[in-house]
């Protein structure tokens, strides 16, 4: 015998199920690429530090090489018997403690060394200074808002879940209709039930199934789906307020540090001018040592300030970038073909 059956009707379960699983497909692809994204700013941020961190290393060095001079000039000095033993003091103390910055300082570059190569597995072998494209950010913060809210794959990834669920519930639904399928059977029978000869035939119908009382397990299903398509827009919406809630973080951060590395430059230019200007006045006599090592100190915290502001606010435009979704684009990093979905 051969059978064949057709189904012709299930209440679009068939294809209710068919659009789920691509939209189940959908999401987890989604769920990629902002796991991507957030993968990305973690090895530019442990970037970006390694940045400052050098940066912060060679002041310290500079530092400590100002103090070198000035100590031996002073200890020439003292055995010479142009200046006293409580200068000598003072400026004994402030090379230990230009010494102790540096190690500080190394002790933090190894500290973000061993961050990205944890991330990465190797530390790089040149580095550049991060420098991020600002044609990528829009010019107002609602322009920013709307661009996070259409380009952001976690929001992109919890819309695409909000679809599967909804397919879930019309293939919930579909058990309160009726299923129609086309039978067909061609059979050859020799010598069955207790007749000899042959018995053959064929037969086409038409039948219909229709499950009328199942202890309410269809109606339960359906209200599962529901509550599932509820939580679905909650969980969209928790990602609309945390996307959002980055972005306004990340833009004022931005638009912050740049005002206060402008502060700090002038601070900067003072403190260089200060400290030549008191190391002039000391050689003629009309400035103390003491004076001449504040303005050293005051030139190198001036200039740790500036760097320290001028990486967070390069950080913080990474971060930006990632909060509108864009982060591995401003990194000119491409998708594999197979995550966008192409062929």
């Amino acid at each position: 015998a051969l059978t064949i059956s057709q189904l012709l009707f299930n209440g679009m379960r068939s294809f209710a199920e068919s659009d789920r699983l691509g939209h189940e497909a959908e999401a987890e692809r989604l769920s990629l690429l902002s796991m991507s994204e957030d993968l990305a700013l973690d090895v530019t941020d442990a970037y970006v530090r390694l940045e400052q961190a050098n940066q912060l290393l060679l002041l310290a060095e500079q530092n400590l090489q100002e103090h070198q001079k000035i100590y031996d000039d002073t200890k020439e000095k003292v055995e010479k018997g142009l200046a006293s033993r409580s200068d000598l003091a003072q400026i004994t103390s402030r090379f230990s403690s230009s010494q102790s910055a540096l190690l500080t300082t190394r002790r933090e570059l190894f500290d973000v060394q061993t961050r990205l190569v944890s991330l990465v597995g190797k530390l790089p072998a040149i580095t550049v200074s991060p420098i991020i494209d600002s044609k990528l950010f829009p010019d107002s913060l609602d322009k920013a808002l709307n661009l996070a809210y259409e380009n952001h794959p976690q929001i992109q990834s919890a819309q695409a879940d909000i679809e599967a669920v909804k397919q879930e519930l019309k293939s919930a639904n579909s058990d309160f209709f009726p299923e129609l399928t086309l039978d067909g059977e061609i059979y050859q029978n020799d010598n069955v039930g207790g007749f000899s000869g042959n018995d053959d035939g064929s037969r086409l119908m038409l039948n219909m199934r229709y499950n009328l009382f199942n202890g309410f397990r269809s109606t339960n299903s359906a209200k599962a789906s529901g509550w599932r398509l509820r939580e679905a827009h909650a969980i969209k919406d928790q990602a609309l307020l945390q996307v959002a809630e980055q972005t306004r973080l990340y833009w004022n951060a931005v638009l912050l540090l740049k005002q206060q590395e402008e502060v700090l430059q002038v601070n900067v230019d003072a403190a260089v001018a200060t400290d030549d200007g008191y190391r002039k006045l000391f050689d003629i006599g009309r400035r103390t040592l003491l004076d001449v090592l504040d303005a050293k100190i005051e030139v190198y915290v001036a200039r740790q300030n500036y760097v320290r502001s001028n990486y967070d606010r390069v950080l913080s435009e990474y971060r930006l970038a990632n909060a509108l979704g864009l982060l591995m684009y401003a990194l000119r990093i491409d998708y594999p073909a197979q995550w966008t979905g192409e062929p």
